[in-house]
């Protein structure tokens, strides 16, 4: 769609979307989806650990952590764990087709999205998934707020990333994830990053901002929050503790960046389970 016709879509959205099928969690190992005609709904997925890949329309795709497809109506696709052994935890979504809108076809420019690293749409999808599974006064005015919040995000990462010039490619930013990953709990500098894909750190700094739309410091500090999120779903140990884990001797540092990133405090993100 262009822009005119991503307005026009949003337009609609704001006049009312019912949702089906809604979910943050861990998916049944071993995992696989098979749809050959599609969903009559649009299916929206943001992956969090694990990778899984298949076909979507036309295309082959493989969706990493922080990865997010976006299916429309009527598009055929199947997904299976990339590694069986390994946990997939997502957000998904179905998303009612809007009032006088068509299926979309397999061939469509338009039937698949896949976004790599939109980790800055997490906090959306925490906010839809808590208010969604509520009764909270005012949740019918504020879901369809929330929709405009994540789709115009979903366009604008979108473009970002369509018209962000040379960009790093898929192994490299697996390097680059790989690395960071594993030395979440210390502090990467962004020198050690050009070091791995063999750039200079002038020229790494600008290739890096084109491919993932921040600075390097930006994308550590997002990547360490959102694998301590993920820790404070699943252990009971505190908030301080889950922060000392990852590298954080002061925990209102912790709680100061991962409001930042998350656009909720530690706790209240934890309490919204």
């Amino acid at each position: 769609m262009d822009r005119q016709q991503q307005a026009a879509w949003l337009e609609r959205l704001a006049q009312g979307a019912d949702f089906g099928l809604f979910a943050y969690e861990p998916v049944v190992r071993p995992w696989s989806v098979v749809f050959p005609r599609g969903l009559p709904e649009h299916l929206v997925y943001l992956v969090v650990t694990g990778s899984c890949e298949g076909t979507a329309g036309e295309e082959r795709i493989r969706l990493d952590p922080g990865s997010l497809m976006w299916l429309r109506p009527g598009v055929p696709f199947d997904l299976r764990a990339a590694d069986p052994r390994q946990p997939i935890t997502v957000y998904r979504f179905r998303l009612n087709r809007l009032q006088d809108e068509a299926a979309t076809g397999p061939g469509d420019p338009d039937a698949v999205l896949v976004l790599p690293d939109a980790w800055e749409l997490r906090a959306t999808f925490d906010m839809l998934i808590a208010e969604l599974a509520a009764s909270a006064p005012y949740r019918d005015q504020r879901l369809p707020a929330l929709l405009l919040v994540l789709f115009t995000g979903i366009f604008r990462l979108a473009g970002e990333q369509r018209g962000s010039g040379r960009r790093m490619d898929i192994a490299q930013r697996r390097l680059l994830e790989q690395y960071a990953d594993r030395r979440i709990t210390r502090r990467v500098r962004p020198e050690e990053l050009a070091r791995v894909v063999g750039l200079s750190p002038e020229y790494f700094t600008r290739r890096f901002r084109q491919t993932f739309g921040v600075p390097p410091k930006v994308w550590l500090v997002r990547r360490r929050i959102h694998q301590a999120a993920l820790r404070l779903d699943e252990v009971p140990d505190s908030i301080a503790e889950v922060a000392a884990e990852f590298g954080y001797p002061d925990v209102f540092l912790f709680s100061r960046q991962f409001k930042a990133v998350m656009g909720m405090s530690p706790r209240r993100y934890r309490a919204r389970q």
